[in-house]
């Protein structure tokens, strides 16, 4: 595969500095030195991958404010890409402004080239992975999108198209995937998605639950049925009738109401704690879990029958250290749309952050970046 060309604008007032600096880079970029004045960056995939400005010998007592002029003159630019500083080495109050009002990074001068490459290099990827989000965002595939969820991954695009094709079929599902996937994002999906949409969507979680709070939940009682049954109570499949019903982590569903629920889904019916009236509710029921259900299966922690009752088709969402290369355009997503939410314009993460999202393994999954994200914004 031939590598790609880095296109580069270098902004110099020394045009020899420029063209000595573009020879030193080498092959694999592709150099363009222009004065500062008279320079204006193309937009979008057209025009350059990053910016490299040279800001040092600025007039001195006037460093930061013309330096931050010159900065923010391709900072507005439409699409604009990242841009690398160069300072002289006493122009500390300039480098904490720029570094605040989002350069890419500041490197002193004259650079060592080989950590110039490295540091091009990273930005280049970072406006290739912005310009395929926003083209992404403008072209608004279906492909890698599924309601809510958000998916640049081939094996997320996969889940995508097998959940249109599940959603018309009125049969159970059985999502699995680590805590923090997305598993109830995807039921909804699934639910608005299908013949049911226009009933209810019941979702209850088993997770470390009492049976008997789990039974009440999910089969509702009758007026004086236990001690502080004041009122008659509907139960969940009774709220979904005629719609879905979501039950997540269903691995933590106790044994004794493994039973129950078996018959619900035999042949629809149910009674309310307290009574001996049959009931019958017809719901699509989808289910999730992070555990393994087959190995609870073999060792006799979940029953067989009412495994493969609910796991007439499986929907597996992949962690999302498995999702290869998506992690950081997901982020930048959730970039924007964290901005809405806080009335805020940061446009992209620092160098530093997006080597941080590259390493770090994300156990808490998309829900933990998410979190990340917020927690930036509100630090």
């Amino acid at each position: 595969m031939e590598k790609e060309t880095i296109r580069v604008c270098f902004c110099t007032p020394e045009l020899d500095f420029g063209e000595v600096v573009g020879r030193a880079l080498g092959s694999g970029f592709e150099v363009k030195t222009d004065d500062c004045d008279n320079t204006a960056v193309p937009a979008g995939e057209e025009g350059y991958d990053c910016v490299l400005l040279d800001l040092r010998d600025l007039p001195p007592g006037a460093e930061v404010e013309t330096g931050l002029r010159q900065f923010e003159k391709f900072r507005r630019a439409d699409f604009s890409p990242p841009i690398v500083v160069m300072l002289g080495a006493e122009d500390s109050a300039l480098l904490r402004h720029l570094v605040e009002a989002g350069a890419y990074d500041v490197l002193a001068s004259p650079p060592d080239i080989v950590e110039l490459r490295w540091v091009l290099h990273r930005a280049h990827r970072l406006h290739r992975v912005e310009r395929e989000l926003r083209e992404l965002r403008t072209a608004q595939s279906s492909a890698d999108r599924l309601d809510e969820l958000i998916g640049y991954t081939d094996n997320m695009r996969e889940v995508f198209a097998m959940a249109r094709k599940v959603a018309t079929c009125d049969v159970n599902v059985m999502i699995t995937g680590e805590t923090g996937t997305g598993k109830s994002i995807l039921a909804r999906a699934l639910h608005r998605l299908s013949p049911r949409a226009g009933r209810n969507f019941v979702a209850f979680s088993c997770a470390n639950l009492p049976e008997h709070l789990v039974e009440d939940e999910l089969f509702g009682h009758e007026k004086g049925a236990f001690t502080g049954a004041f009122m008659l109570r509907r139960g969940r499949f009774e709220a979904a009738d005629g719609g879905t019903l979501f039950l997540d982590e269903v691995g933590d569903l106790p044994l004794g109401l493994q039973a129950k629920l078996l018959r619900v889904l035999h042949d629809g019916s149910f009674e309310r704690l307290g009574s001996n009236t049959s009931m019958k509710s017809n719901v699509r029921l989808i289910c999730a879990t992070h555990r393994n259900l087959e190995a609870m299966v073999q060792n006799g922690e979940f029953r067989e029958d009412l495994y493969y009752r609910l796991n007439v088709i499986q929907l597996h969402l992949p962690a999302l250290r498995e999702r290869s290369g998506g992690i950081v355009t997901l982020a930048h997503h959730l970039l924007q749309q964290v901005n809405r939410e806080f009335a805020k314009n940061v446009t992209r993460f620092s160098r530093l952050a997006m080597d941080a999202l590259d390493e770090y393994a994300w156990p808490g999954n998309v829900r933990e970046l998410e979190n990340m994200v917020r927690l930036a914004f509100a630090g």
